[in-house]
């Protein structure tokens, strides 16, 4: 499997993987010299279950250069329902959804008191008196 220079995570997927994972140990080591990497265990819990598809965040690890890497696993997984996969962070997509999703609330809900503001002025300009504007009435008007 060819891997650059970047941290990936591994998951675990397979079924009910955002509740129970089984036991397992996986291996990744340079294809050239046989070093393997040093995985690390994931700081915190990411599941995720899309269309029938569940997966759990297990570790992370960073190759310090791009290359082909052989990634082993050996566990009783059941080889046709699991499997071990290597990819960015689901998380970072996430957390920019959530917060790209806020702001798009908070100019909307600014745009909307910017839009009531100014209706409220004009409203109060049109229903003022000419003289409440500093007009004429009420004053003799010279014939």
């Amino acid at each position: 499997m060819q891997l650059e220079a970047r941290k990936y995570v591994v998951y675990y997927e397979g079924p009910s993987a955002s509740e129970v994972v089984p036991p397992f140990n996986v291996e990744i080591t340079d294809a050239q010299t046989g070093e393997p990497l040093a995985l690390a265990a994931y700081g915190g819990s990411l599941t995720y279950s899309i269309n029938d598809h569940e997966g759990s965040a297990q570790a992370t690890v960073t190759p310090a250069h791009a290359g082909a890497y052989v990634v082993r696993t050996n566990s009783d997984l059941p080889r046709f329902a699991s499997n071990v996969a290597l990819g960015p962070s689901i998380a970072g997509q996430l957390v920019r959804g959530i917060l790209g999703t806020f702001a798009i609330g908070g100019l909307l809900v600014a745009s909307g008191g910017t839009l009531i503001a100014i209706t409220a002025v004009r409203r109060s300009r049109s229903r003022r008196t000419p003289t409440d504007q500093g007009g004429l009435a009420g004053r003799p008007q010279p014939h």
